[in-house]
């Protein structure tokens, strides 16, 4: 018997022991488990602070390690979003793609994907890959049909598609939107949309079809500026000018406050301004002024206040505006033809370094275009070359006609070779000079209009190197094929000279 208890004594106290060694074993993994865990929120925290702070490529980096130190965490996924958010707004989009891609594939069941996606998509908007982030905004709406981003996601698959120059297709995207989804905002933005497209491809009347599905949208009692804006753009382009200002007068009186305001007042100026309104298109001009914030904008207005003022013979007040213009040009990217503007009126109100400095300018971007407009190349350089002649900028002038040869050797450009005839000649005495360029001008241009002008200044040259049989053959051709030239009486005159004086 004591035997027997004993054993079970000792039987007993092995139990438990191999109990309390469970108990213990059990405790300490329990404990471990709680401290990574407590570990893990706090490298969490600490990333997400970097986050909020604006540090995000640090973030990223704390977010990235967190994955790879804690991969079955709860928070891994979330983890891996925000790090790809981080280098998303720290303008790494190749790094924030790749790192939602990676997320994408180790993690296909999250409930993160719409948005992971829908991110994927954006990287390639920012990217300027416009076909492939159009295509992934449309696979967000495909997989995801019933979540919130599908009709934005949709949107963005429109503007990018426009944004790639494929307007057929950005129609055709936000119109499965509007059917889609026919109770989301983005549907009347998609709708703006369109008419914005057509209103550029110049098809007006679906413009206008679809301003009136706008119309028919909106809610009774409430109105949008955008739906008075085009109709007076769609009106005005048809040449409609009654309803074109009606519609923009509406936006005024309606939304005074809204930045479209500024915009249509110009445009009212502008129809003022082409019938014949002076006095009306100073008034709407101005007003375009107040609360605007468009700098672009603001410096037409003053370009198109100096230009009436100039019409109606107030210099002083004409040049005021345009020195306003003038330095505004000087810290924004400016319409071209609108600095153009406001270089002629500078050199018409004798301003000749500022229109230089305009000038120069101008043909700066047009050296840097990948396709300039070359019906205006030569004006441009004409007229620069007319203000460094005023200027009295005559090496300079020169060195431009050189420039324009080397910069655009395929423009035609027979008013500046005129030109430089009558530089070497009238200015600069070098009448050798001006003798070739006049000479290669008439090889060159002989169906130009101002073919008479250089057959006159060859003769002139001939005659002031005293080579006076040959300015007389020269006179006798004008004679002969210019008998309505501005310059035959003096030719006749300079002709009888060198008969009854020299020869």
């Amino acid at each position: 018997m004591r035997i027997w208890n004993y054993y079970r004594n000792k039987k007993l106290f092995y139990r438990g022991g191999l109990l309390w060694f469970l108990i213990f074993f059990w405790s300490a993994h329990i404990f471990a488990q709680s401290q990574e865990s407590s570990l893990a929120e706090r490298e969490f925290t600490f990333a997400q602070k970097l986050y909020d702070d604006g540090l995000f490529t640090l973030a990223a980096q704390e977010f990235q390690h967190f994955v790879e130190k804690y991969p079955t965490h709860p928070k891994a996924p979330e983890a891996l979003f925000l790090s790809g958010s981080a280098y998303f707004s720290a303008k790494q989009f190749l790094k924030a793609f790749d790192t939602y891609r990676d997320l994408e594939i180790r993690f296909p069941n999250s409930e993160l994907l719409p948005r992971v996606r829908y991110q994927l998509a954006r990287c390639q908007l920012n990217l300027k890959h416009y076909l492939d982030a159009a295509a992934l905004f449309k696979r967000v709406a495909t997989l995801h049909p019933e979540d919130g981003l599908a009709p934005l996601a949709l949107f963005e698959a429109g503007k990018s598609f426009y944004l790639k120059g494929e307007k057929d297709r950005a129609i055709s995207t936000f119109l499965e939107l509007i059917h889609t989804y026919p109770d989301v905002p983005q549907r009347l933005e998609a709708h703006f949309e369109i008419v914005k497209i057509y209103f550029e491809q110049k098809s007006y009347s679906h413009a206008l079809r679809e301003i009136n599905a706008i119309m028919n949208i909106l809610n009774e009692g409430i109105e949008d500026p955008r739906v008075y804006w085009y109709r007076g753009l769609v009106f005005e382009r048809l040449g409609q000018w009654r309803e074109a200002e009606s519609n923009f007068q509406q936006l005024v009186e309606k939304f005074p406050h809204d930045k479209l305001s500024a915009a249509a007042y110009f445009k009212l100026g502008n129809l003022a301004y082409m019938q014949g309104f002076l006095e009306k298109s100073l008034e709407m001009f101005q007003k375009s002024l107040t609360n605007n914030e468009d700098s672009d904008l603001i410096f037409k207005a003053f370009i198109q206040l100096g230009t009436i003022q100039a019409e109606k013979g107030n210099f002083d007040e004409a040049l005021a505006y345009l020195l306003k213009a003038d330095s505004l040009a000087k810290n924004s990217e400016l319409d071209f033809k609108a600095r153009h503007r406001l270089a002629q009126m500078l050199a018409k109100l004798k301003q000749y370094n500022k229109a230089a400095i305009q000038y120069r300018e101008i043909i700066k971007k047009m050296r840097q275009a990948t396709k300039p407009d070359t019906s205006l190349i030569a004006q441009v350089y004409s007229e620069y070359l007319k203000v460094l002649i005023d200027q009295g900028s005559l090496d300079e002038a020169l060195n431009l006609i050189k420039q324009f040869t080397i910069s655009f050797p395929d423009v035609k450009a027979e008013k500046l070779q005129l030109e430089k005839g009558r530089l070497l000649e009238k200015h600069l005495q070098k009448h050798t000079r001006a003798l070739r360029a006049y000479d290669e001008f008439l090889e060159k241009y002989r169906t130009s209009p101002y073919v008479d002008e250089a057959q006159f200044g060859l003769a002139r040259c001939y005659e002031k190197l005293s080579q006076f049989k040959l300015a007389l053959n020269e006179y006798k051709e004008y004679l002969q094929n210019y008998p309505g030239g501005d310059d035959y009486r003096e030719v006749q005159q300079r002709k009888a000279w060198i008969e009854h004086t020299v020869v």
